[in-house]
């Protein structure tokens, strides 16, 4: 697995820490349920829908990163921004951890503009005439980071697809897109 700390207009380098320190976490409350936020090494290393198989419910942290504190709270600015139909500020860093195709995936998704989609065949061809659209469906469904990196405006060729934290959620979420000035 690769690790990367990924700022959405710059390219990954792996994040050098002197020592280890555990991820921080927490909740904040949306429209689409209770989202767990989880942060390390100074980034945002996780944004999930919690009861959906999440193994990262506790949120319990005694370990406190000046950092990590800091990208937290710019993720849940970033969040209140997002539900509120406010401009969004700049997204936090990112702290992600995933296999060489999984950030180039998750790096594509970052570039769909807000309010809009695309498909996973689209994403497949612009990384490698290779690339097959089920591959990049399994790395946007191994996307550690929802709404920020933005795996809910990636549809089927054939309508919505799938989504890790429900097709309800799905829509939501792009309905919220479609309805705000951004």
């Amino acid at each position: 697995m690769a690790s990367a700390c990924i700022l959405p207009s710059a390219i990954p380098s792996k994040p050098e820490s002197p020592k280890y320190m555990p991820p921080m976490k927490t909740t904040w409350v949306s429209p689409i349920g209770t989202l767990l936020i989880e942060g390390s090494q100074g980034a945002l290393s996780g944004l999930h829908v919690t009861g959906h198989n999440d193994p990262l419910e506790d949120a319990d942290s005694h370990f406190f990163d000046y950092a990590t504190v800091k990208a937290i709270d710019n993720t849940c600015r970033w969040l209140d921004a997002y539900f509120n139909h406010q401009p969004l500020p700049a997204p936090p860093p990112l702290h992600l951890t995933g296999t060489a195709f999984q950030l180039s995936v998750w790096r594509m998704l970052l570039d769909i503009p807000y309010g809009q989609t695309t498909t996973y065949g689209i994403i497949a061809k612009r990384l490698s005439p290779h690339s097959c659209a089920r591959a990049v469906g399994q790395a946007v469904k191994a996307n550690p980071i929802a709404i920020i990196i933005p795996c809910h405006r990636v549809l089927s060729a054939h309508g919505l697809g799938g989504y890790a934290y429900g097709l309800a959620a799905k829509r939501q979420l792009l309905a919220c897109e479609r309805t705000t000035g951004v």
